[in-house]
């Protein structure tokens, strides 16, 4: 059988804009040493400040179907990812 009505492909993994990914970034830098509590606590100032870049984020998320905790994914960006990302690179292999 022939389709012939344009499908949208499957999206899996919901992608940050690239302003939300620096900002997110340069928390995590800031407050990489911070033990857990504090983190969070640093988390929940952060967020109140940034409230434009959440909405505007959030908006993006939902337009492209992402239905999930859109502060929620960005704290476990910033926690998992961000703040144990290594800023050295890696020796070159020949």
């Amino acid at each position: 059988m022939l389709h012939t009505a344009l499908t949208t492909p499957t999206i899996y993994r919901y992608e940050f804009s690239a302003e939300t990914l620096e900002a997110i970034s340069h928390f995590a830098a800031v407050h990489r040493y911070d033990q857990p509590a504090q983190f969070k606590e640093s988390w929940k100032e952060w967020i109140e400040t940034q409230e434009e870049l959440v909405s505007t984020e959030s908006r993006h998320l939902r337009e492209n179907g992402y239905a999930g905790a859109v502060k929620d994914k960005m704290y476990k960006s910033a926690r998992y990812y961000f703040k144990n990302k290594s800023t050295e690179k890696p020796p070159f292999k020949e």
